[in-house]
């Protein structure tokens, strides 16, 4: 409904920091601990935008931020847009960064969607938490996945990854499922999109 849409709107993040792709060919993205994620994880500390990795094709990646306009009535970390060429987003996987600032400690309601698998990983009060662990691919779809967490009061930081595989390319220009060796879609669909609801 409108009123629904409307509603997600407005919890949306629209503000990310974002880094890849990182090789997940073999089909193990999901289950691989990438060195940028070792990094976020153990240190705890925001990413930082000199850090380069060695990411697919052994080519460096380095954090960059985006923005999803204000206007837009379904904003997304549009990764593949971003990454531009379908032979750096099917079998890849890609990191982003999303901070929560609240005046006190409470219990929200987060909104997760990915096209591909995916971990949410929430850094609250000093305490990470695994909060999402995602093994479905059904295409980018509003509020996929909704579960109650408890932010703490001030900062807190959400961890995405994302891991796309090759299904959502064997479709055709008219969102028809091909297939393999049929049409392949022109341009990846792999994104992510999150909320927050206080």
């Amino acid at each position: 409904s409108l009123a629904a849409s409307d509603a997600h709107a407005a919890m949306a993040v629209r503000d990310f920091a974002w880094v890849g792709p990182f090789d997940a060919e073999d089909g193990q993205g999901l289950t691989t601990v990438y060195q940028v994620e070792s990094d976020l994880l153990s240190t705890l500390q925001p990413p930082d935008p000199t850090t380069r990795y060695v990411g697919k094709y052994n080519e460096s990646a380095g954090w960059r931020d985006f923005s999803a306009p204000a206007g837009s009535a379904a904003p997304c970390l549009p990764l593949g847009r971003l990454l531009a060429t379908r032979n750096r987003t099917v079998g890849s996987a890609a990191f982003a960064v999303a901070t929560v600032h609240l005046e006190a400690a409470q219990s929200v309601r987060l909104s997760v969607s990915m096209s591909g698998l995916g971990k949410v990983w929430l850094l609250a009060g000093g305490e990470l938490k695994l909060v999402l662990e995602d093994r479905s691919i059904a295409g980018l779809m509003a509020a996929e996945s909704e579960l109650n967490v408890t932010m703490a009061k001030g900062l807190n930081t959400l961890v995405l990854k994302s891991v796309h595989t090759f299904a959502a390319d064997f479709v055709d220009d008219n969102g028809n499922f091909g297939p393999v060796g049929g049409p392949i879609h022109r341009d990846s669909e792999w994104g992510l999109a999150l909320g927050v609801g206080v």
